[in-house]
């Protein structure tokens, strides 16, 4: 095997950031603007045209956004843009991989209390292993090609995620469900459904806790706290997210998630109303976790007295919730926190509930539980990889290794 080096970070990259305010951002912006959120966001002008690894410099909870760009974009204040000083020496898509394996570690060695920071002097002494460039280009392309399967995967839960969205307004809304022709209409709804209010069928319903961060007291019980900003990255499979917490056993028993739980983000704030996020709980994603998964506050969690109906309020959910349907239950209090009334919204949204079994069970056939599942072990697979190849214990230098489509320009030109 080719000799590898052992550099500190200062000695090869640069460091900048970007100059704008988090809110910056523009809906229908032409470029991209990345700040520390793990969406990106969009923005009418760009500073930046180059390509470089993106490295979000605070975050609360010390869970650090990072990406690879090339190309215009622009960036918040506190988004480190790190590009490498000699490109014949550090491949850029490796750097990317390379900062991959620093992200557990920067939940440790950031500072501050209620938000987390890198400072410089933690970026400059990270220790980065340097094969030689060829070598850098085979485990970019082969890390690549699975960030590709990845991302596919994600694209094709999407569209499965939309088409049961749309089948369920189809079907549950408007009405127009398989057979629905030779079907009576009785006050409004099919003979022999019922018209509930959705708490009827509720079984347990209760907000969320923080946790602290050092076990105090009775709060020794470690549990993963997931708040609306992690349910996107977990849905996508970045289980990472989620901080590890403690809690008072009686807050486990009554707060723990089961397969089948409903969690809404009900509190934002600065928002003329909730978000709309909301995330079912499945076996695939519990399994993904050692301790038990506690909602966040400003979550509430909602469990149902027949699981089988689970899925089906949930898409009810992202149906209304998600778009912003439901204002008659939120108000903004004079703090700027926009909070959902859920007392109320159990109470008086009714729900239509089929009498066929059969109707549903096909709904369920919508269910994207199996692509995440894939998608699980393509992110399993991927960061086993990582490591081994980031330290030379597998060897690429005499594999046929085939770019990825996205690297194929640079590897002709040398780059």
């Amino acid at each position: 095997m080719n000799k590898w080096g052992s550099y500190k970070a200062k000695d090869l990259v640069t460091f900048k950031t970007g100059k704008l305010d988090s809110n910056a951002s523009e809906i229908d912006g032409k470029y991209p603007f990345f700040t520390c959120a793990q969406e990106t966001y969009r923005i009418g002008n760009y500073a930046f045209d180059t390509e470089c690894v993106l490295l979000a410099g605070n975050n609360a909870a010390g869970i650090f956004a990072l990406k690879y760009y090339n190309g215009k974009f622009n960036a918040y204040q506190r988004t480190y843009i790190i590009e490498p000083k000699d490109r014949e020496k550090l491949n850029t898509r490796y750097l990317y991989e390379s900062f991959k394996l620093f992200l557990k570690s920067f939940e440790q060695t950031s500072t501050g209390a209620t938000t987390k920071f890198l400072t410089m002097g933690i970026l400059n002494n990270l220790w980065l292993s340097l094969p030689p460039h060829p070598i850098q280009k085979k485990i970019a392309a082969v890390l690549s090609a699975y960030d590709n399967l990845i991302e596919n995967n994600n694209r094709r839960i999407a569209i499965l995620e939309k088409m049961a969205e749309e089948l369920y307004r189809e079907w549950f809304v408007r009405l127009r469900f398989p057979g629905h022709e030779k079907v009576k209409i009785v006050k409004g709804v099919p003979e022999g459904w019922e018209v509930k209010p959705i708490g009827a069928l509720v079984e347990h319903q209760i907000g969320g806790g923080w946790g602290q961060e050092i076990p105090t007291g009775s709060e020794k019980v470690p549990v993963y706290i997931i708040r609306g900003t992690d349910f996107k990255s977990i849905e996508k499979g970045n289980f990472s997210t989620a901080p590890l917490r403690y809690e008072k056993q009686s807050s486990v028993d009554t707060r723990s998630l089961k397969h089948g739980d409903i969690i809404l983000e009900n509190s934002v704030n600065a928002q003329s109303r909730c978000t709309g996020n909301t995330i079912i709980i499945t076996d695939q994603i519990l399994k993904q976790f050692e301790h038990p998964l506690i909602p966040a506050s400003f979550c509430k969690l909602i469990r149902f007295k027949e699981p089988n109906l689970a899925f089906y309020i949930w898409k009810l959910l992202r149906c209304y919730y998600n778009q912003g349907s439901m204002e008659y239950y939120q108000n903004v209090a004079t703090n700027g926190i926009a909070n959902f009334q859920m007392t109320r919204f159990l109470e008086r949204f009714e729900v239509n509930i089929p009498n066929d079994n059969n109707l549903t069970t096909s709904f369920w056939s919508f269910d994207s539980s199996k692509h995440k599942s894939v998608l699980q072990i393509l992110v399993h697979s991927r960061d086993r990889l990582l490591s081994r190849l980031m330290s030379g214990k597998i060897d690429v230098e005499k594999m046929d290794i085939r770019f990825p489509e996205s690297m194929l320009k640079e590897v002709a030109i040398g780059a």
